[in-house]
């Protein structure tokens, strides 16, 4: 009898989603702060692993070419780079705010 209330009870959890439609959202449901915030968020987390691999290389060919290393351990070294990848990344994010900002769309 409990096996039979589970199996209910767990048909009835998914089959739920099913039987209504979903709301189409509005243009005006959100505010425009809420959509810019979301275009920077979309920006900055889509262009760190650009900027993740930028920093390594640049960083890499430093010291290819003769640049005394940062440090020596690992786990800092990795830190500084995801650093600079993520005040990259938000420059990239700012800039984008700044000229979309300009031209209204």
């Amino acid at each position: 009898m409990r096996k039979m209330i589970a199996v209910l009870l767990v048909l009835s959890f998914l089959l739920s989603p099913l039987s209504s439609a979903p709301k189409e959202y509005t243009h005006d449901e959100f505010p425009q702060w809420a959509h810019d915030f979301r275009r920077a968020e979309t920006i900055f987390f889509g262009s760190l692993p650009i900027t993740f691999l930028a920093s390594t290389l640049v960083y890499e060919t430093s010291i290819g070419l003769g640049m005394q290393p940062w440090t020596t351990d690992d786990t800092t070294r990795t830190l500084y780079l995801l650093s600079s990848a993520a005040a990259f990344s938000l420059t990239i994010a700012i800039i984008d705010h700044l000229l979309e900002g300009e031209d209204g769309t």
